[in-house]
């Protein structure tokens, strides 16, 4: 994860071991311990991390719980940094989302903003429905239905990112392909999500969409694991946002550039 000129690592832990962060301002520094916890939850947790704001300053650090082969998980783990300090762990139980899986249908939690308030978005396989989250009581409020192009059947739908860019907020939802070897490829998707007034239909159908390209694979072979990422990475003068992906089963890693000229 790279946020605010720090690079964050972490670990992955099962219940009752330590899950720790580490983080760096540079390639050719050895990283630092930010925190470490000792996992309670009783989930794996780490699989999934996320990251908004800036830790010199103030922000959110999300990490995602899995589910079992015989239960899902509806947890994350959520630290808030404040002035530069940073706080205790939160356990976070979402309400009205269901419940997601392991390792591969898990989901990576994003935020609005760096307060224990702030709405936050999910989605995971196989329902595939993107949940807006009301940070305040960690309801589901609103959400876009499973995507109607016909394919979300072999879409894993859980690898997301936000952040704001030219006085809006922009979501990214990257669909992993499950079978490449049938010619499936990721999609991306990118909403407007600055209010949620046209957070409604479907995945691919909504409103909010307002970037989607067509994506390719560059494999043939059976897919091992649906598994990938993406980012949003604003450029510190505020003039472009770039999106990059990745995406393990087509083995392809592809990105966009905008800026914030209206042509």
């Amino acid at each position: 994860m790279i946020v605010g000129g720090n690079i964050l690592l972490a670990t992955k832990a099962t219940n009752g071991k330590s899950f720790s962060i580490y983080k760096t301002s540079s390639v050719t520094t050895a990283p630092t311990l930010l925190t470490t916890y000792t996992n309670n939850t009783g989930l794996d947790m780490g699989t999934k991390v996320s990251v908004q704001g800036d830790i010199n300053t103030n922000a959110s650090i999300i990490a995602t719980c899995d589910g079992t082969a015989s239960s899902g998980s509806n947890k994350f783990v959520r630290w808030i940094i404040t002035d530069g300090v940073l706080g205790s762990p939160q356990v976070v139980t979402v309400n009205g989302v269901g419940n997601w899986g392991a390792p591969a249908s898990n989901t990576k939690v994003v935020t609005k903003g760096t307060t224990a308030q702030s709405d936050y978005f999910l989605s995971y396989y196989d329902s595939n429905i993107l949940y807006w989250v009301n940070g305040t009581n960690n309801n589901a409020s609103k959400s876009l239905e499973d995507s109607d192009n016909g394919n979300s059947w072999a879409m894993n739908n859980n690898c997301l990112d936000t952040r704001s860019f030219n006085n809006a907020q922009y979501l990214v939802l990257v669909c992993t392909a499950h079978f490449p070897q049938w010619g499936g490829t990721p999609c991306l998707y990118m909403y407007d999500v600055t209010s949620d007034g046209s957070f409604t239909g479907t995945i691919s159908t909504s409103d909010a969409l307002s970037f989607n390209p067509s994506l390719s694979s560059y494999n043939s072979s059976d897919g091992v694991a649906a598994t990938g990422d993406v980012l949003l990475a604003p450029t510190t003068d505020g003039y472009k946002l770039r999106a990059y992906y990745v995406d393990n089963n087509c083995k392809v890693i592809g990105g966009y550039e905008f800026d914030c000229i209206d042509k």
